[in-house]
């Protein structure tokens, strides 16, 4: 059964991330296909298009990439348990992986049927652009990033390249943060703040999680600043 569900995740994972990496050929066609007689520069290198064969390879082998990866697990010691676990929430992500992929149809829709110049419409394809690789960048962090809450210590685990981690032992923290924007209560994420001093190294900061109340009010009682 577990087998089983490690492999469902990393399939699914290897789907996500091909999506994701294979709308980049289908911006590039559409920019070579919408511009190639606008841009003289480019214009010879609109007629070259890979094979699908070769770009269908090449988005699964990217996604087949980002899945390997394993997801960053804590080791415990003896005695020590986990009292909260939680990743960074996928909502802004996906909010500007589908905004990037709406300005981009928007661009592409005025540059089809508008009158205004082509450089109007060329200028809101390269903003769309720049906000989906910015929502794949994050989409990758998120699902690479862990924070734990132990009986002894606050951990942030993050694996992409290598293993980065952060913890800070419970007796050691002197300060506990609860932090949500507008946007962020709105859709029920927040971030918790544990710093036992001064430095990066001595911080440990839970961003965009899903319901972060119980995790700062378990730091507390661990603490014992809970009332």
């Amino acid at each position: 059964m577990f087998k089983n569900k490690l492999m469902a995740v990393f399939l699914r994972e290897v789907a996500v991330n091909s999506l994701l990496v294979g709308v980049l050929p289908l911006f590039a066609a559409v920019v070579f296909r919408l511009f190639k007689d606008d841009l003289r520069l480019i214009s010879q290198a609109a007629e070259w298009a890979p094979s699908p064969w070769m770009t269908g390879m090449t988005v699964v082998m990217l996604g087949l990439n980002a899945s390997i990866i394993q997801r960053p697990g804590l080791s415990l010691a003896p005695g020590e348990e986990v009292v909260e676990m939680r990743r960074p929430s996928l909502k802004p992500p996906f909010a500007r992986i589908a905004a990037g992929v709406l300005i981009f149809a928007a661009a592409g829709f005025w540059q089809w049927l508008g009158p205004a110049p082509y450089v109007h419409s060329l200028a809101l394809l390269a903003v769309g652009a720049c906000i989906y690789l910015l929502g794949v960048a994050t989409y990758w962090r998120n699902t690479r990033t862990a924070y734990y809450v132990t009986n002894q210590r606050v951990v942030r685990m993050y694996r992409f390249i290598s293993l980065v981690t952060t913890e800070i032992p419970i007796g050691n923290v002197n300060f506990i943060s609860l932090s949500r924007s507008f946007f962020e209560i709105l859709t029920g994420r927040g971030g918790v703040q544990v710093a036992s001093g001064i430095g990066a190294r001595r911080k440990v900061h839970m961003k965009e999680i899903d319901n972060p109340e119980p995790v700062a009010q378990a730091i507390q009682e661990l603490v014992g600043w809970s009332k």
